[in-house]
């Protein structure tokens, strides 16, 4: 079952589409309109004591998505994605709405600068 969900990106100087934080296979660069399925290993945010099994990090709602974003000091290169994800999961750990996915697609950036 494909399910729609939102993303928060980074966007480069040279208009690539970035992970904010952990890269997959190598690269932090992603694609839109393409599968990509994330590496799954055991990983933990900063210095939480928290372990848990890796995947592309999303939120099931623009609004959540929006006001997650809000969190972030930076915030001029950052946009949100629309996109749709299989093999979903809580992030049980985490104060927010946020689901880890197996696989991704990215379908659209929104224009959204804050």
């Amino acid at each position: 079952m494909k399910q729609l969900f939102y993303k928060i990106v980074e966007i480069d100087d040279q208009g690539r589409i970035k992970s904010l934080y952990h890269g997959n296979e190598g690269s932090r660069v992603l694609k839109k309109n393409r599968w990509m399925k994330a590496q799954t290993k055991l990983v933990r945010d900063g210095s939480s004591a928290v372990w848990y099994s890796s995947g592309w990090h999303c939120l099931p709602s623009y609004r959540e998505c929006k006001n997650y974003l809000k969190k972030f000091k930076i915030l001029h290169n950052k946009r949100i994605a629309t996109c749709k994800v299989k093999n979903i999961w809580r992030k049980s750990h985490s104060r927010e709405n946020v689901w880890l996915a197996k696989d991704l697609i990215i379908k659209e950036i929104l224009d959204e600068r804050r």
